[in-house]
């Protein structure tokens, strides 16, 4: 049930950004972590969302959110320009 809710949702995260859409640094799992409680109320521990290419630029990403050993959703976020 869990993860068909987290399939559902779209995480915004607005990042200041350079030329070109690029980010100054990377988007980390403890910065989603914190937009998905803020935005849908779900509270999911860090350590559990695996981002596996670096949040670099602006755009949209499905990040892996491991709820247990076979269970895994795929989460869409969206990075954009403040």
């Amino acid at each position: 049930k869990e993860k068909e809710e987290l399939e559902k949702l779209t995480i915004s995260i607005y990042v200041t950004t350079g030329e070109m859409g690029k980010l100054f640094g990377t988007i980390t799992p403890s910065e989603i972590s914190k937009e998905l409680e803020k935005q849908a109320n779900k509270k999911i521990d860090k350590k559990k969302i695996v981002a596996n290419d670096s949040i670099k630029t602006t755009g949209s990403y499905l990040i892996d959110v491991k709820l247990d050993k076979e269970v895994i959703a795929k989460l869409r976020i969206l990075v954009k320009s403040k």
